[in-house]
C-alpha cells in the first residue's frame, strides 16, 4: 500500500506546486491531471478499506458485478500516474528543447563560481 499512499501525496504536492509556484516549464493544466490522479488514488484507497475483511484480505462480492470498482480504481491510479508523469516529462523536454538543459548550464560554470 506504500505505492498508493506515497503516490497520491507525491502527485498532489507536485500539482499544488505547479499552481502555487509558477514555473514556465509546467503549465497549470498539469495540476488538473494531477488532481484527477490524486482523486483516483484516494477513491481506490477508500474502496480498498471498505472492501477489506476482518482477516485483512479483500472480500469478494457475492455476486460478480459487471464492473468491479476496486480493480477499476486500481487501474485508474496506474493509468493516471503514468499519464501524469509522461505529461510532466514532455512539458519539461519541450521547455528545454530550445535552450540548454540545466545539466549543460551547470557543467559550463567553473567550479567555485557564483555565476549561473
Amino acid at each position: 500500500m506504500t505505492f498508493f499512499n506515497l503516490g497520491w501525496i507525491a502527485v498532489g504536492l507536485a500539482s499544488v506546486d505547479f499552481v502555487v509556484h509558477r514555473d514556465p516549464r509546467f503549465p497549470r493544466g498539469l495540476a488538473i491531471v494531477g488532481f484527477a490522479t490524486v482523486a483516483a488514488f484516494i477513491a481506490f484507497l477508500r474502496e480498498l478499506d471498505a472492501s477489506t475483511g476482518a482477516s485483512g484480505g479483500v472480500v469478494s462480492p457475492e455476486v460478480r458485478p459487471d464492473v468491479w470498482a476496486l480493480p477499476t480504481l486500481e487501474w485508474l491510479t496506474i493509468i493516471g500516474i503514468v499519464g501524469w508523469v509522461m505529461l510532466v516529462g514532455a512539458s519539461w523536454l519541450r521547455a528545454n528543447a530550445g535552450g540548454e538543459s540545466g545539466v549543460d548550464v551547470a557543467a559550463s560554470v567553473p567550479a567555485g563560481s557564483d555565476a549561473v
